[in-house]
């Protein structure tokens, strides 16, 4: 008979793709506006390439997931705030897929 208790889910934090470098730190003294540049600033960091610029998106996207799920329960109000980032850089990889199809 399978037991009844919960599996551990570990949700990996790479530390490589930290966004505090670049300014996404502190989010609940942030602004949005604040916010969006730092994260602007790791995909700049990428390099001008379209598909290292996507490949870059893709990273902080997960990341930003991470957080909000990891924060959710003792900081709600942090993990919305990342959410709402996740969804604005959800709608930059976007733009920077339908550059790529072209």
């Amino acid at each position: 008979m399978p037991s009844k208790t919960r599996k551990v889910i570990r949700i990996p934090i790479s530390r490589n793709a930290d966004l505090s470098r670049y300014g996404y730190s502190k989010i609940m003294e942030k602004t949005v506006t604040q916010r969006h540049k730092a994260l602007m600033k790791v995909i700049r960091s990428a390099g001008k390439s379209i598909k290292a610029r996507a490949e870059k998106t893709r990273k902080v996207i997960r990341k930003l997931n991470a957080l909000a799920i990891v924060q959710k329960n003792t900081n709600p109000e942090s993990s919305e705030r990342v959410r709402s980032d996740q969804q604005y850089m959800s709608k930059h990889l976007d733009g920077l897929n339908q550059k790529l199809a072209k």
